[in-house]
């Protein structure tokens, strides 16, 4: 079974990533301990309502409690590329589930993103 990487994600994405890093006192490498497990198994995470391929990965925060007290880490399956791509991440104490505005929005993005790569050869 081929392993999945991670592709750079969505722009927007790094920089709520900067800002939830700094606002509850976590580093990039205790996220990445979360989501390494996805290279592995990237179906790990449910799919988001009518975007199969969208995924949402639920991580505990230390120190909070409840459904309330972790981030969702929001992420795209290119299956042809076997990639992961970044595309999301929010508090759930802060942020409800995404709209589908929001999902039409990043989905935008994303198939920006995905037309820019180069082709298999």
């Amino acid at each position: 079974m081929k392993k999945y990487r991670f592709f750079r994600g969505l722009p927007s994405f790094y920089k709520i990533l900067e800002d939830i890093l700094k606002k509850f006192n976590i580093t990039e490498e205790d996220l990445r301990k979360e989501v390494v497990e996805l290279t592995i198994n990237p179906y790990k995470a449910p799919p988001i309502g009518n975007y199969p391929r969208f995924r949402k990965l639920r991580i505990k925060i230390p120190g909070f409690r409840g459904k309330r007290g972790g981030l969702r880490f929001i992420y795209y399956i290119d299956e042809p590329e076997k990639a992961i791509i970044p595309i999301y991440i929010y508090f759930k104490g802060e942020k409800e589930d995404l709209t589908i505005v929001d999902l039409k929005k990043l989905e935008s993005e994303l198939a920006a993103i995905l037309k820019q790569k180069k082709p298999r050869k």
